[in-house]
């Protein structure tokens, strides 16, 4: 894609196996956003039979179908255990930090191999760096698809040039929540400040508003440089035991979100943290009998606000259903 510059930007990936798009995240983002609102969704599969309103672009990276991405994933399927693929690794961890710090960049034959080796939860991230590298907006929010409804627009309320970062149930502390408690701890198990990061409440990586270029730049260059600790690359190496593509071989290795955490605990960029239904609400974690539902919306019962983002609908069954009549086929 050519150097753009965007007003409001919305950007996702969607990478599955069975080249679905993401019929109801679409749907629902153009009922609610005009058209200086762009949204840009990264797919690995065709997309040429769906026709597109001006304001969206859905991009074929086309990795899995490259040489790179394939040689890659065959390696880690064969050698993940030896020590001779985890100094390869280490090699091209260590260079790919250098990029960062230097040359603020990832470069472009690496994101395939990446894909190889991590899970595209992870690998995103990356690409976010290198795209944002070269184009420019003003205000941004990165979201999770599959799993992900607009009810609103998202950038219809007072925005900073912060990050803002979105908390899940805050009754649930990190310590609390099995996946959280082993992504953090596989990650900063030995850190000093480890006790009191577990007692925080969990915010979510798979939605995230940036209120400027410059706080996107800034939030993913720690970012990117923890997503390539030891610890992060070693639960993406040995068999893959899991049949879908970009998968975890295990739910408890360690994870982006760890590193997200962390960075809130910390405050290592300048945040904004909002409470479970303000703006973004996940719902995976909160009980049902918490969550409202009326003929037009879902929402917190204890929170006055119509949430513009619902995120973890289809954990919940009446609620996915509710979602697919509503923006469904």
């Amino acid at each position: 894609m050519k150097a753009l510059n965007f007003d409001k930007l919305i950007i996702g990936f969607n990478f599955n196996s069975n080249g679905d798009l993401p019929l109801e995240f679409i749907r629902s983002f153009q009922k609610f956003h005009s058209k200086n609102t762009q949204l840009i969704l990264f797919v690995n599969f065709n997309t040429s039979n769906f026709n597109c309103e001006e304001n969206i672009t859905i991009k074929n990276l086309g990795y899995v179908e490259s040489k790179r991405y394939k040689i890659s994933k065959k390696l880690v399927e064969k050698f993940g255990y030896s020590r001779i693929f985890r100094v390869s690794l280490a090699s091209i961890r260590f260079l790919l930090k250098l990029n960062i710090i230097f040359f603020k960049t990832i470069p472009r034959f690496s994101i395939p191999i990446l894909t190889g080796i991590y899970p595209i939860n992870v690998v995103r991230f990356f690409y976010f760096f290198n795209f944002f590298k070269k184009n420019h907006f003003k205000h941004c929010f990165v979201t999770d698809t599959s799993d992900v409804v607009f009810q609103g627009n998202v950038f219809e309320t007072d925005i900073d040039e912060k990050t803002y970062a979105f908390a899940e149930n805050k009754r649930i502390e990190i310590r609390n929540e099995p996946f959280n408690f082993s992504w953090v701890s596989k990650l900063y198990g030995k850190a000093p400040y480890f006790t009191e990061l577990v007692k925080q409440e969990v915010y979510c990586c798979g939605t995230i508003l940036f209120g400027s270029h410059k706080s996107a730049t800034n939030f993913l260059k720690p970012f990117l440089i923890d997503c390539l600790k030891p610890e992060m690359a070693q639960s993406y190496s040995g068999n893959q035991t899991s049949k879908q593509t970009f998968s975890f071989k295990n739910p408890y290795d360690a994870a982006e979100q760890g590193v997200f955490n962390k960075m809130v605990f910390l405050r290592q960029v300048p945040f904004e943290c909002k409470e479970n239904g303000d703006l973004v609400y996940t719902i995976g974690s909160e009980p049902r009998e918490d969550i409202g539902l009326d003929e037009q919306f879902i929402f917190k019962k204890s929170n006055p606000i119509v949430p513009a983002v619902v995120h973890q609908y289809n954990r919940h069954p009446d609620l996915l259903d509710f979602v697919k009549k509503k923006y469904g086929v």
